[in-house]
């Protein structure tokens, strides 16, 4: 199948194609993007405020049919961080890939960059599939932040049963302890000048590695711990009521939380 990579428009075709991406991609998507209007707000808008952030539109030549979105977080960093989301249609057939080599031929041409990276949920079997077929090589872990650092602790406990045969291989692959997948993400780390990837004409699909489908359950905690933490933070507001004025700045800062989780909520990959 034949892929193009367009730059995103502020257009209401482009703007509903983005929204049921996310609602097919996310976790809980009747819980979380039940709301259109916070959706607008948070979601669509933060696809154009910044202009180290650039969005590509994937679709079907010729037939232009609309397969996901593929973007590099912050061209302007030394060495930027990409994503990428399919529409589940469009997942397991080579798309991603061909996706991400045209993005890396595209970044390389325009921009002069050399050196991406990639952060991967420790859960997220087919998005590892993809990196190591793009031959990412693995550079360690960064924090989660949907897990705050007061909860790490109590969520490594409460969760070690999730640490199965496949997360210990994953753990000796980047030469980690395993408790610490609970509460980090993977980073892959892409050098143009050491990879040789086959064209994109030439990606065979058929043969490929059977994708192992999981059910994304560390993924799935550790956006309900985030929730939690969000209504206990509420019902702690509701008890420092006083009459100092000093509720109002409870409310913001919370708010200010609740708002950086949705947005980092956005982040996670799913293809």
């Amino acid at each position: 199948m034949d892929i193009r990579l367009r730059v995103i428009q502020d257009s209401i075709k482009d703007r509903e194609n983005h929204f049921a991406l996310q609602k097919s991609v996310a976790l809980f998507p009747n819980k979380i993007w039940d709301s259109e209007e916070i959706w607008e707000k948070i979601s669509w808008q933060e696809q154009f405020k910044s202009e180290s952030r650039i969005c590509y539109v994937i679709e079907t030549v010729p037939e232009f049919a609309y397969c996901g979105e593929c973007a590099v977080k912050n061209i302007s960093s030394e060495i930027p961080e990409l994503e990428i989301e399919l529409m589940p249609e469009y997942q397991h057939q080579g798309i991603g890939y061909k996706a991400m080599i045209m993005m890396f031929d595209k970044m390389k041409r325009n921009y002069g960059k050399q050196e991406f990276l990639v952060k991967v949920e420790p859960d997220n079997y087919a998005s590892q599939f993809l990196m190591e077929k793009l031959k990412g090589i693995p550079a360690g872990l960064v924090k989660d932040s949907l897990i705050s650092d007061e909860r790490v602790e109590k969520f490594v406990e409460v969760h070690r049963y999730l640490l199965d045969e496949r997360m210990q291989e994953i753990a000796e692959q980047f030469g980690i302890e395993t408790n610490l997948l609970l509460t980090h993400l993977l980073v892959y780390k892409f050098n143009l000048n050491k990879m040789r990837t086959n064209p994109v004409s030439e990606v065979n699909t058929t043969n490929k590695r059977k994708h192992i489908e999981c059910p994304r359950n560390l993924s799935k905690e550790k956006l309900k711990d985030s929730m939690l933490e969000m209504e206990e933070g509420l019902e702690e507001i509701k008890k420092s009521m006083d009459s100092n004025g000093k509720l109002n700045d409870k409310i913001a800062a919370m708010e200010a939380r609740i708002l950086d989780k949705v947005a980092l909520m956005e982040t996670m990959i799913s293809n």
